[in-house]
């Protein structure tokens, strides 16, 4: 009888072969070896080369870096655009004039995971993150998000939490209205220093935003308790 080990492996193989009909039984079966190994090749490079570009001082016991992982990964500069205006706000002041349609935004994330993917290794998580990214349309954002996921990154979008359940419904389902999107992340930033949100635009402190947490909270949580959605982290 096969063991635990030998049904856990046709399963892989079976999973990939069903999402990737393109790819012979050759590609498949030298994924599933690759993925099995105990350390991925292409990762152990990115992680030695991280520790080489250490300080030495940070070459320590307690490192995590270039030992357990490379580092954070985020996409840089592609739609600095933001509706709030912010005390400490790094961008620049023509920050609002970059472009942010689908295709300038989709074909430039690409263009940043393919050289993280390079110099990074296969897998990682990494943010999509701007400017604020509910201001790109629905179908970019979930172009970008799949974009990422495309060149083996689990994608979190940054935001500054201002936006409403349809515009989480158009990201997530399909034109067709089928869901898209096989998980969606979000990494939410309320502070007192944004100036311009919606019902409160200059807040006075930080326990006057709670409110406004929370209704983002009750955004997330309510797409969770729908079926059509499926989950979000």
């Amino acid at each position: 009888m096969m063991g635990d080990l030998g049904a856990s492996i046709v399963a892989l193989v079976s999973s990939w072969a069903a999402r990737r009909r393109d790819m012979g039984v050759i590609d498949v079966l030298r994924r599933v070896e690759r993925s099995t190994r105990p350390a991925d090749q292409v990762t152990a490079a990115a992680l030695q080369r991280r520790w080489q570009e250490l300080p030495a001082s940070a070459q320590t016991s307690g490192q995590s870096v270039g030992r357990h992982a490379v580092g954070c990964e985020g996409t840089h500069g592609v739609f600095p655009k933001c509706n709030l205006t912010c005390s400490p706000c790094y961008h620049s002041k023509d920050a609002n004039k970059v472009r942010v349609d689908g295709d300038h935004t989709v074909a430039e994330v690409t263009r940043q995971m393919v050289f993280l993917r390079q110099e990074r290794g296969p897998h990682a998580h990494a943010q999509l993150i701007g400017g604020e990214v509910s201001l790109l349309s629905p179908d970019a954002h979930a172009a970008a998000l799949a974009a990422m996921r495309a060149h083996g990154r689990e994608p979190m979008s940054m935001t500054h939490g201002d936006f409403d359940l349809d515009y989480l419904r158009a990201l997530v389902l399909g034109p067709d209205g089928r869901p898209r999107l096989r998980r969606v992340s979000f990494a939410a930033h309320f502070d007192s220093l944004m100036r311009g949100r919606r019902g409160i635009p200059r807040p006075r402190s930080e326990a006057e935003l709670n409110p406004y947490r929370a209704q983002f909270a009750d955004i997330l949580n309510s797409s969770c308790r729908c079926n059509t959605f499926g989950w979000f982290g």
